[in-house]
């Protein structure tokens, strides 16, 4: 399991409120303590880890897009190789969480472009594979929805942060996610374990963009990707109408991006349909708050059962909080 923490830090300076003065701090220390930690919550004093062989730099990790790697200000044209002095930046760090915006992987509907993509003419597979032979843990965060898919909406909802549903469709259907489940199975299937998938299911626009340019051609199994995250802080309470899911809404987007809905979707859909090693990150939420979990999981106990073995069928492997630093009201 990845733990990971993203810490953003609020400084403030100026003045102090009339809040935050030390004579009111003061005056508010004579009540009662109603913050007090319970005796049974607090932390161990003076505890023994020398058992703990994992070191501490693979506790920390950094999010990053395409051209922290391939921008090369020297050959602002090449994208096809490793700019390497920012390459030394990434090395100090255990594990990459890569923000994989869907509109360059399927810039139009259906047809699916890795190395390079066809937004942006960026290489995939050299990056994930230079992250493998650098000893970099990938998450890879398929997250925003692709213009094809804004269009669905009117002119005056569009945002690429809007649920990935095309406009009209239920947000509690998992049928209504089959788009972007179908997206990542195409993802999981280059770059996951699992050599043994069928091929026929496995899509790649080859045209060339250009006179002389290397066409995409189909790849399973290169083994370079574990983990794969669906979509970011989809707990948001900021932007439109159209960006926002419930609980509930979310974890039927997750049963779909999971395994399909259980096959239910058809072949070709969801991570585990294409590698069923690879582990569903639940994305990041903005509010670190066990009960949208539990809502979560209740709903997945209604609607996914449970397994043989009596537990409950869960549509994600990875629980994923974002713990913001600021001052306590997230």
């Amino acid at each position: 399991i990845i733990a990971a923490i993203f810490i953003n830090t609020n400084c403030h300076s100026g003045s102090q409120s009339a809040a935050e003065s030390v004579a009111v701090l003061n005056e508010a220390s004579k009540g009662p303590e109603v913050s007090k930690v319970s005796a049974d919550a607090l932390p161990e004093l003076n505890a023994d880890h020398s058992a703990n062989t994992v070191p501490l730099k693979n506790m920390f990790g950094i999010n990053a897009y395409e051209w922290n790697f391939l921008e090369n200000p020297g050959a602002p044209g090449d994208r096809k190789h490793i700019y390497e002095d920012n390459m030394k930046l990434v090395d100090v760090f255990s594990s990459m969480r890569h923000y994989l915006n869907w509109n360059r992987l399927e810039t139009t509907k259906g047809n699916y472009t890795f190395n390079p993509t066809n937004n942006g003419g960026w290489n995939e597979d050299i990056i994930y594979q230079r992250c493998k032979q650098d000893g970099i843990l990938v998450l890879a965060d398929l997250k925003n929805i692709p213009e094809w898919l804004q269009k669905t909406y009117p002119a005056s909802s569009r945002d690429d942060d809007n649920a990935p549903v095309p406009y009209g469709q239920s947000l509690n259907d998992p049928a209504s996610y089959t788009d972007q489940a179908r997206m990542a199975f195409q993802l999981a299937a280059p770059y996951g374990y699992n050599k043994n998938i069928d091929t026929t299911l496995v899509k790649v626009d080859g045209s060339q963009r250009y006179p002389g340019d290397i066409p995409n051609a189909p790849i399973i199994g290169m083994g370079v990707l574990k983990y794969i995250e669906c979509g970011n802080e989809r707990d948001k309470w900021w932007g439109g109408d159209e960006t926002h899911q419930t609980p509930e809404q979310y974890a039927a987007n997750l049963s779909a991006f999971y395994d399909g809905n259980m096959g239910k979707l058809g072949p070709g859909v969801g991570v585990k349909t294409a590698d069923p090693d690879m582990q569903v990150v639940m994305g990041g939420l903005a509010t670190a708050d066990y009960h949208l979990v539990q809502k979560i999981i209740d709903w997945c106990k209604t609607n996914r059962g449970y397994k043989k073995d009596g537990s409950i069928n869960l549509c994600f492997d990875v629980l994923n909080f974002h713990m913001y630093s600021n001052n306590g009201d997230v």
